[in-house]
């Protein structure tokens, strides 16, 4: 047969219930609430992701850019530098040395040979 309770015991289970429910009913609020704090650093980190690789593929350009330059730059010093190697050879082989500007070249006369005046 069933065990007649007391009031004492029922009570103390209502109450036990009672604690139980409230506790669940928060437990639930606080579930939701990190369930939405999770899809809102979910988002962040997408967005985050996104810039990430916008990024690296502007650090990639500017890289190609970089080196482009580089290429450049490196082009031009090592053409000055073979032209002051030649410059030195021409030098040390007492050649003289021209100036960039107008060269001498053949002199003619201005008077044509079997002109009248």
């Amino acid at each position: 047969m069933a065990k007649k309770l007391s009031e004492a015991e029922i009570k103390r289970r209502l109450r036990q219930l009672r604690n139980v429910t409230m506790l669940h009913a928060r437990a639930i609020a606080k579930v939701a609430k990190l369930e939405a704090l999770l899809k809102a650093r979910d988002e962040l980190l997408l967005q985050k992701d996104a810039r990430i690789a916008e990024l690296e593929t502007k650090l990639l350009d500017k890289e190609a850019q970089r080196k482009e330059l580089a290429a450049k730059l490196f082009k031009a010093k090592k053409d000055r530098a073979k032209a002051a190697i030649t410059r030195d050879l021409a030098e040390a082989s007492g050649a003289p040395r021209r100036s960039p500007g107008a060269q001498p070249g053949p002199i003619f006369d201005t008077k044509p040979q079997n002109s009248p005046f």
